[in-house]
């Protein structure tokens, strides 16, 4: 939708080719950087990029429809894509895998991910009804989502890097917030 507003269907299916191949290369971040900069600290990056670029995409997208403005709309959409796909995308299975008591750790994680995968089809469903009224609110909403997630990061999660099982749920257990924050990894 998206895409095919700014450049039409050739276009837009170029173009959503090119996001796929940037998600695809972003995941291998992750990958490398897991263990070494933590769990946190990626989904606190990665938001504060996904927010960033939701943000400018909301303020192009509020602007008259021209090539420029596509062309700039897609470059977000790509950083957007770049910061959850070694974020947002991968971690959250780990930290969902990871946050429960161990005796409650199977149950409790096909819970999230029943919730995470009714959520991603609500709001795929919802998603273009909503955007064909107003791409530039879609972006905020969703910048503002971001937002809150990050704060929660911040705040709440713990570094469960390079922890065993039984130190995992140690630190769950004594999390508590702190401005600023002091443990990364």
């Amino acid at each position: 939708i998206i895409l095919d507003k700014f450049f039409g269907a050739e276009g837009a299916i170029i173009g959503a080719l090119i996001l796929n191949v940037i998600n695809f290369l972003s995941t291998f971040i992750t990958i490398a950087t897991i263990e070494k900069f933590g769990r946190a600290r990626l989904l606190f990056t990665g938001g504060i990029l996904m927010c960033f670029a939701l943000v400018m995409n909301a303020i192009f997208a509020s602007l008259e429809e021209t090539p420029v403005m596509g062309y700039m709309v897609i470059i977000f959409c790509g950083l957007y894509v770049i910061g959850f796909a070694y974020s947002w995308g991968p971690v959250v299975w780990v930290v969902c895998s990871e946050m429960f008591p161990l005796r409650h750790r199977g149950k409790a994680t096909g819970l999230t991910t029943f919730s995470n995968w009714t959520w991603t089809t609500i709001v795929g469903a919802v998603f273009p009804y909503a955007a064909s009224a107003s791409l530039t609110a879609c972006f905020g909403f969703f910048a503002g989502v971001v937002f809150l997630a990050i704060g929660m990061v911040y705040l709440y999660l713990p570094e469960t890097a390079n922890r065993t099982i039984l130190e995992i749920d140690e630190a769950f257990k004594n999390q508590k917030p702190e401005v600023p924050r002091k443990k990364w990894a």
